[in-house]
């Protein structure tokens, strides 16, 4: 309320003065959802390396700021920020069953894999490609900020590219347990995260029950739109418990909108999420300004 221009980001040093809580003469209670700042001082950053991140993530905002609900959805997609997304718009996915999309999780990871090895596989060969991809996830993952989903993501993508340097054999299933272990040993906090829990369910079902019945769909559907299908089965069976008892509802159309909405959501990253971020006549804004 003081009418101060602040950068709130990760890593920001901020002094600020709470107005009193109408509970109590205490500045905050215990017992309040939110407290009000009646003055605030940005002190600087905790260190370089988080003030870097931080007018990274400040400017790539201010972009997406001048490209409408467009860049709200590309903000969601890379940096998890949802400043910019309209409420109806998160609530139109999460009806739909659609919520995993804009919660940054395996999708984005194996998007920005794929696209690294596609780019560069053909000049640097394919064992120099996969430190790259390797790189390339890290930074993503350390611009769009920790999430239990993205961790788990960031984690079993380490494990891959370490198996395959030393030539061990596993499947994707031991892959996801060892992840696991190694998740909730270095990062206990996000064992009690939501998140965390229908990550983890979703691939389980989507690499045994998902598995399980696509010979079967595959005899109807082909072997693309088989594989689509059963791990949207899979991944909703094995999440539809949590979300009926944490959120009273479940969301069965997901299995359908899933197969729909994601290509259509990666055709917009890969494809035109450049071309708004490469747009000539968008002028970034300094930090002083």
């Amino acid at each position: 309320s003081s009418g101060k221009t602040i950068f709130i980001e990760t890593g920001a040093k901020l002094c600020v003065k709470i107005k009193p809580s109408k509970k109590s003469s205490n500045s905050f209670s215990s017992t309040d959802n939110f407290f009000i700042v009646s003055d605030i001082d940005f002190l600087g950053w905790k260190n370089f390396i988080s003030k870097i991140r931080g007018i990274m993530r400040l400017q790539f905002k201010r972009l997406m700021y001048m490209w409408g609900s467009a860049g709200g959805l590309l903000l969601a997609l890379l940096s998890a920020s949802k400043e910019y997304t309209s409420a109806e718009f998160s609530e139109s996915f999460r009806l739909a069953g659609l919520s995993h999309i804009l919660a940054l999780s395996g999708m984005h990871v194996s998007i920005f894999s794929g696209i690294t090895e596609k780019t560069f596989k053909n000049i640097f060969g394919k064992n120099k490609t996969q430190i790259i991809s390797l790189c390339s996830v890290i930074l993503f993952v350390w611009f769009a900020g920790h999430s239990p989903s993205l961790a788990r993501a960031l984690i079993s993508t380490i494990i891959l590219f370490l198996i395959k340097k030393v030539g061990i054999k596993m499947q994707v299933l031991e892959v996801l347990c060892l992840s696991f272990l190694i998740q909730i040993m270095i990062l206990p906090q996000d064992s009690s995260a939501i998140s965390f829990i229908l990550s983890y369910l979703a691939l389980f079902g989507i690499l045994s029950f998902g598995e399980l019945i696509k010979p079967f769909l595959t005899r109807f559907l082909g072997s693309n739109l088989s594989s689509s299908v059963s791990a949207s089965i899979g991944a909703v069976l094995m999440t539809s418990p949590i979300s009926a008892f944490f959120w009273g509802y479940i969301t069965p159309i997901g299995i359908i909108s899933t197969i729909i909405i994601s290509p259509l959501v990666t055709f917009f990253l890969v494809f035109l999420g450049p071309t708004y971020l490469s747009n000539p006549y968008v002028v970034l804004i300094n930090e002083e300004s």
